[in-house]
């Protein structure tokens, strides 16, 4: 076999393309156990055109082609399939996956006519069996790959999902396929305290039951998590290797399980203070309120962490249980106020425009916003992921007929889901950006966080956005 080309098409729009490709790393350590060499392919960053790719693919056929696909981007990336399928041979296989082709298998390999299979969940087994099968090393029939949709006699099978349980056995990236000091994350908003900065996963899956999020479409309910000798190697190489001074943590739940995070933190502070790591963690994604305490707090204080991120959703108790956040407002203020008191910045994570909402509750999580002494607040506009238990209601009420999914926009209403148009969502969320950051003290304290130009460059972009 020659090689194996993973595939993360231009996210030219988004925040992303600043972001590590971590998955397709872990997809390419899985290839390379099977002896096959991979070519990650990460169109769009550092000037690398779909167009390059497509002549190397001209010069080398490839042995199977894999390529990740998240909502919003879903028709950018039937089109760059399109485009690519003039250059590879038909024999060659395409295998979708990622976060869309998993909630809608089915209807991406019925919309992508070039795409053979889809992976839904985790590939890192999958792959490399399926590899194998396609290619005459293994006899295993198809219906014994896991997550596998294909089509069969005019029909369209699919497989069980098993998620990989032991996470230490999928090895570890080999970080010198992309570089990871070319992703800088310059405009993730906010940015990093320290530079450089990398990212990487100590964990997977969420057990929460979030009716808005589709982390479990991927990642399955129940959490798993690499060993904390392992993630420190992965720091180590990051650490020593490349000079990264930040290691940003982009678990979904990574305070679920106190004893994990104890260990964790007793082990880097250990390599801190004995091994001389000058290197931090953090935390950008958001963490349940309801996992944290003033031990956790204490110990994420003693590697260096300086914020916190916390998803607080809604203000109003009756949009809490809608969401089944089930977080009651006094408990939000408790845990905001430990957090506050042992120092760390807080940014707060809102929706704004969820199904059934009203102006009252909505003002409301704007008031509760400015109430909590928050450093920082998100609104983000509603957005009908697929496979969320929202998204399946409203696909059920007929609400979803003539949704486009490339209209997905993390900053601005396309659509709307409440009495109100999108037009008076997207006033709502303007009107609580102006309220809560353009009170004098809030103002400075968000301008000053900024660190270099890049960092301004993305707000300034984002402000124009609602012009």
């Amino acid at each position: 076999m020659t090689e194996a080309i993973l595939i993360r098409p231009s996210l030219d729009r988004y925040i992303f393309t600043s972001i590590y490709p971590l998955g397709l790393g872990y997809l390419a350590t899985s290839l390379r156990k099977i002896g096959l060499e991979t070519h990650v392919a990460d169109v769009g960053h550092m000037g690398y055109t779909r167009h390059q790719l497509f002549e190397r693919m001209r010069r080398n056929t490839p042995a199977i082609v894999g390529i990740t696909s998240f909502s919003r981007d879903f028709a950018n990336t039937r089109t760059f399939i399109e485009e690519m399928a003039e250059y590879l041979p038909e024999h060659v296989p395409v295998v979708m996956g990622g976060p869309h082709p998993s909630a809608l298998p089915e209807l991406t390999l019925e919309q992508i006519p070039r795409v053979d299979y889809v992976v839904v969940g985790e590939g890192e087994e999958a792959l490399p069996l399926l590899t194998k099968i396609v290619h005459g090393h293994d006899d295993t029939p198809l219906e014994k790959v896991p997550g596998l949709v294909w089509r069969e006699n005019g029909a369209i099978r699919r497989n069980e999902i098993a998620w990989p349980q032991d996470l230490d056995s999928l090895g570890h990236i080999d970080w010198s396929k992309n570089d990871p000091r070319q992703y800088q994350g310059e405009n993730i908003a906010g940015g990093s305290r320290r530079v450089p900065a990398a990212i990487m996963l100590t964990s997977r899956g969420c057990p929460y039951l979030c009716q808005f999020c589709s982390v479990h479409v991927v990642n399955g309910r129940k959490v798993r998590r690499h060993s904390v000798e392992y993630v420190m190697e992965d720091v180590e190489i990051l650490h020593k290797k490349y000079g990264f001074r930040e290691v940003r943590v982009m678990d979904d739940n990574f305070t679920t399980q106190k004893s994990y995070v104890m260990e964790f933190c007793r082990a880097l502070r250990e390599k801190q203070t004995r091994e001389n790591w000058d290197v931090w963690l953090s935390l950008p994604i958001g963490i349940h309120l309801q996992t944290i305490d003033e031990d956790i707090l204490d110990a994420l204080k003693s590697v260096g962490v300086y914020e916190i991120t916390v998803g607080i959703e809604a203000g109003s108790e009756r949009m809490q249980k809608a969401m089944k956040k089930n977080i009651h407002p006094a408990l939000i203020r408790e845990k905001v106020r430990m957090i506050r008191s042992k120092g760390f910045d807080t940014i707060g994570l809102f929706i704004l425009g969820y199904p059934g909402e009203t102006k009252e509750e909505m003002n409301e999580t704007i008031r509760v916003s400015m109430d909590l002494g928050l450093d920082q607040a998100h609104f983000h506009p509603f957005i009908p992921f697929p496979g969320t238990p929202i998204t399946q209601q409203l696909q059920a009420e007929g609400k979803l007929q003539n949704m486009k999914w490339d209209d997905i926009h993390f900053e601005k209403f396309n659509y709307s889901y409440t009495a109100f148009t999108p037009r008076f969502l997207q006033w709502t969320r303007f009107k609580a950006l102006a309220m809560f950051y353009l009170r004098p003290r809030q103002f400075f304290r968000f301008m000053t966080k900024f660190k270099s130009l890049g960092q301004v460059r993305f707000i300034a972009q984002k402000v124009m956005e609602y012009m």
